[in-house]
């Protein structure tokens, strides 16, 4: 997207769990990190630190709903300098209910909701609900947010598609201008298979509107 326009894109990277060393309160400062520093660079980028809009998947989706409302919270903490508030956020299949998907989740070999979350927060939702609790995303919903565009696939079975409904319900409920795109018969990183496939094309297209919408657009 970013070379077909001109659009500046940063792409922010945050520590991954490892063996016995849990991330959930790591990742996040990480990504404050990166935000602080693209505000503070923007301008020398070429960009407008006014207009920062930010976007993930699936875990980084969490993360950047999470960085981008507790940042409108006065609450995002970060060792880099001041933390904004981006003008908007799109995510998709984001993984806003952590609870959902560690209980429901289908496991890929390799790749299994439950190991994920306990590698992440350092053992099981009932050992750590103060955890829990700091990595789900409804814990920072206000109607101070900024407006928030969500992409989900109707089929995930992975980051289970209920729970993230059941978000954007609560988030709407909470006073957030949020707005849903659902992708019909669509599973989990369906847009991953090319660049150039259907799924892929039409998160890009649904994002690119959804910006210029919003007066976002270069």
């Amino acid at each position: 997207m970013g070379r077909r326009s001109r659009w500046v894109v940063v792409s922010i990277d945050y520590r991954l769990f490892k063996p016995d060393v849990p991330t959930w309160d790591k990742a996040p400062a990480d990504v404050a990190c990166g935000l602080a520093w693209v505000y503070a660079n923007a301008t020398s980028l070429g960009g407008d630190p006014e207009r920062i809009v930010l976007l993930g998947d699936s875990a980084g989706g969490n993360l950047a709903v999470n960085l981008a409302y507790s940042a409108a919270l006065g609450t995002a903490v970060s060792k880099c300098g001041p933390v904004p508030v981006p003008k908007a956020v799109v995510v998709q299949y984001p993984a806003v209910d952590p609870v959902a998907t560690y209980e429901r989740g289908f496991p890929v070999p390799g790749f299994e909701p439950q190991m994920l979350m306990m590698g992440y927060i350092g053992g099981t939702p009932e050992q750590f609900p103060e955890r829990i609790k700091a990595i789900s995303s409804a814990t920072y919903i206000s109607d101070k947010a900024p407006a928030t565009l969500v992409i989900e696939p109707e089929k995930d079975g992975l980051v289970v598609s209920d729970g993230v409904y059941n978000f954007v319900d609560a988030a709407r409920a909470g006073g957030i201008d949020i707005e849903m795109a659902r992708i019909p018969f669509a599973n989990h990183v369906y847009n991953q298979i090319a660049s150039n496939s259907i799924g892929n094309q039409a998160r890009l297209t649904i994002t690119v509107h959804y910006l210029q919408s919003r007066g976002l657009a270069p």
